[in-house]
């Protein structure tokens, strides 16, 4: 049963990309490929949250045991979101149009919805869970993630590395041919 997924700031510490999902209808529809988890854009209003507690707790109802949908959804959101810095993240990709009067005020709305919400470990969001959790798992995409936003975060880091390994390269290019033309002089 895989129910955990990191918040939003881990996510891009560990080189996940977000993107709005485009053209969507169905907003529970979170796809993720080649380390880019497609959300479809949510609208949050202080109306919309005795909605979505209503809509979580008939789905949490006896009847509404096989499809959890929405509660899955909300569950996922709630472990997106944790601080107001995990909000901006998803404000910046678009995924997240706020009507409240600041990101403590979403993050707060999201864990609230999430509180108490049961969802199965075979949910709809259960295979993104393991496929997401196995991508930040891993070491290359942290180390990558953390290479590109600590030292290529500009063009002038990369021309510099360029130089640098050009520089090297020739370099150790004249040392060979120093050491070479030692070992066997030209023949005069």
């Amino acid at each position: 049963m895989v129910w955990e997924i990191p918040c939003a700031r881990e996510l891009e510490e560990a080189g996940v990309k977000f993107k709005k999902l485009e053209q969507s209808d169905d907003i529970t529809k979170i796809t993720f490929q080649s380390g880019t988890l497609a959300i479809p854009r949510i609208r949050i209003a202080d109306s919309f949250k005795p909605l979505f507690m209503n809509l979580i707790a008939l789905e949490q109802c006896i009847y509404y045991q096989r499809r959890r949908h929405f509660s899955t959804y909300m569950n996922f959101l709630d472990k997106l979101v944790n601080t107001a810095h995990d909000v901006q993240i998803l404000q910046k990709h678009g995924i997240i149009e706020s009507m409240l009067s600041g990101e403590e005020e979403v993050a707060l709305f999201f864990n609230q919805c999430g509180v108490g919400v049961l969802i199965d470990g075979d949910h709809y969001l259960a295979d993104l869970f393991k496929r997401v959790n196995k991508h930040c798992g891993s070491r290359y995409h942290r180390y990558r993630a953390k290479l590109s936003r600590d030292y290529f975060n500009n063009p002038w880091s990369i021309i510099a590395l360029i130089a640098a390994t050009l520089l090297l390269c020739l370099t150790i290019l004249q040392s060979f041919m120093s050491v070479y033309a030692y070992i066997r002089p030209p023949s005069s």
